[in-house]
């Protein structure tokens, strides 16, 4: 079961990405070939789907650490690794691999959730790689680089997925590690 920051945040916000491509499809020529006029469409479904890996990223840590909360009086240091995390997450800006392995592993104590992201025909190293891809990219766009970088609707039609999938598997990848740390989860 998928805890409430991907039913909640990700599965959510990556529907704004979708309508993008929705909207790209509509306006295509239907000739083959190169869309002329809807490059700004790409980019914003590589920026959307970001924005969408973010928040989760950010919400998934915050519940995780509700999860960890002692049952009963007194909470001990439990009331500091919370602030300490949300003071973390405040300072979270830049999604890529490294960042999200040293906020996972400064949280919730997970050495390395990258080496989980694995499914078929994708590697931890290609999820690392593309992510990091993705993370590029969007340095770019939202700092105004001229040329803007051409994003191809072939990869950013597959970010969506792409992104749903890195949430899938963090998701299995925290819920086991707080299992061995006696943490019950309800995802």
């Amino acid at each position: 079961m998928p805890s409430a920051a991907f039913n909640n945040y990700l599965t959510v916000l990556l529907a704004d990405p979708e309508e993008v491509l929705a909207a790209h499809e509509k306006l295509r020529t239907k000739k083959p070939g190169r869309q002329w006029g809807l490059g700004a469409l790409n980019r914003a479904t590589l920026v959307l789907c970001v924005s969408a890996w973010e928040a989760y990223v950010e919400e998934v840590i915050k519940e995780s650490v509700e999860a960890m909360k002692p049952p009963a009086p007194p909470v001990g240091p439990w009331a500091a690794l919370k602030a300490s995390v949300l003071s973390d997450i405040g300072r979270f800006n830049t999604p890529n691999a490294q960042n999200v392995k040293q906020l996972v592993r400064d949280s919730l104590g997970l050495e390395n959730v990258t080496d989980a992201w694995a499914w078929k025909n994708c590697t931890p190293d290609q999820a690392r790689a593309r992510l990091d891809e993705m993370l590029g990219y969007r340095h770019k766009i939202a700092h105004g680089v001229n040329p803007r970088p051409n994003i191809r609707n072939k990869y950013g039609s597959s970010l969506p997925d792409f992104v749903r999938s890195l949430g899938r598997q963090t998701d299995a990848a925290i819920m086991a590690h707080l299992g061995t740390l006696g943490v019950t989860v309800a995802w």
